[in-house]
């Protein structure tokens, strides 16, 4: 297992709804381990396992 995190521009986030969207619908990929979205820096950091 290898652990990485990555930080990644997301664009048109709006609200804090929006922030709980993406959280929600990045966890649900393979090998995601945590995901903290933010809308008012427009970007979101994700902790994933590469060897998946």
């Amino acid at each position: 297992m290898s652990i990485k995190r990555e930080s990644i521009k997301v664009y048109e986030m709006t609200c804090t709804s929006c922030e709980k969207r993406v959280e929600k619908t990045v966890k649900k990929l393979a090998g995601v381990l945590g995901v903290k979205a933010n809308f008012s820096g427009q970007f979101a950091e994700i902790d994933y396992d590469n060897t998946i």
